[in-house]
């Protein structure tokens, strides 16, 4: 038997001046840090490298699609990486509090 399970979509995410240029930018920005990691790696990383940039590019032409046509529906990935590094950052913080005490 087939079950099948979908999700609700989300509300679009406000609109605010500029947030079409900001949301470009973060499209076409993280793929080419994968990029440029790739093209950084001895040997250019071989086969594995040559697929990375395959894979970011077409990353990047498609995120900069979904921020430029469809905008209200672009999550911004640099602010979903922030808030985890913040989480990270603040429970090193704890961490390092409560051993400094001791």
């Amino acid at each position: 038997m087939w079950w099948v399970l979908t999700r609700r979509r989300g509300p679009d995410w406000p609109y605010w001046r500029g947030r079409r240029a900001f949301a470009s930018l973060d499209a076409v920005g993280w793929p080419l840090a994968w990029i440029a990691a790739a093209i950084h790696l001895p040997g250019h990383g071989g086969v594995a490298g040559a697929a990375v940039i395959v894979w970011a590019s077409i990353a990047a032409v498609r995120r900069l699609r979904v921020a430029v046509a469809r905008n209200p529906r672009y999550p911004f990935t640099t602010w979903r990486w922030c808030k985890v590094l913040a989480l990270v950052l603040f429970v090193a913080s704890v961490v390092n509090a409560t051993i400094g005490l001791r």
